[in-house]
């Protein structure tokens, strides 16, 4: 397993269409020890293709809030997702 230097948390509501670029520009950078938390904090269905386009990429984790919750709200659910996976 490789080393884990930081955690990028990505928020996301009624994105679909941006958040696929926001994905792409973590992606194209040249250190790689990272990991991506995508929160969809929308409409699961809006982000199927999304989902399927990067599946292999073991960085990355989507996690999908049950209905709208908020930014904040979505944001401590990442947090609380890494304390249960991180430690």
């Amino acid at each position: 397993m490789r080393d884990v230097n930081f955690t990028i948390i990505l928020p996301t509501f009624n994105r679909p269409d941006t958040v696929s670029k926001s994905i792409d520009s973590v992606l194209n950078q040249t250190y790689v020890n990272w990991q991506l938390l995508v929160i969809i904090d929308d409409e699961v269905e809006k982000y199927k293709k999304i989902f399927d386009t990067y599946k292999n990429e073991n960085r990355i984790t989507f996690l999908t809030n049950p209905k709208n919750i908020g930014k904040n709200q979505s944001l401590n659910h990442a947090l609380d997702y890494l304390k249960k996976t991180e430690f």
